[in-house]
């Protein structure tokens, strides 16, 4: 089916915590997945890194990433970004 099928939904301010869910029509679903995930903030490389472990999504060969970001600290203005594009994803990551 078109879209992802699972979401990491990475809030990021002080006191938050991150969730892997089931995700359909590109909407997180259902509760948070209870699997081996880790989150590390990079301050000096300005960046997020997570780790979800393959058992976590059904131990694929290969995946793909979409990263969107949203922000609503200006109610009247909110930004997305996503990566690549808007709904795409990345080329095909492969298993060493």
């Amino acid at each position: 089916r078109p879209g992802p099928e699972f979401q990491i939904n990475v809030p990021l301010f002080e006191g938050s915590d991150w969730a892997v869910t089931r995700s359909n029509s590109w909407r997180s679903v259902g509760n948070p997945l209870h699997c081996r995930s880790n989150l590390t903030f990079l301050p000096s490389q300005e960046a997020v890194r997570v780790e979800v472990g393959r058992g976590c999504l059904g131990r694929p060969n290969t995946l793909r990433v979409s990263v969107r970001m949203t922000d609503h600290a200006d109610s009247s203005h909110v930004v997305r970004d996503w990566v690549p594009s808007r709904r795409s994803f990345s080329p095909w990551v492969v298993k060493d």
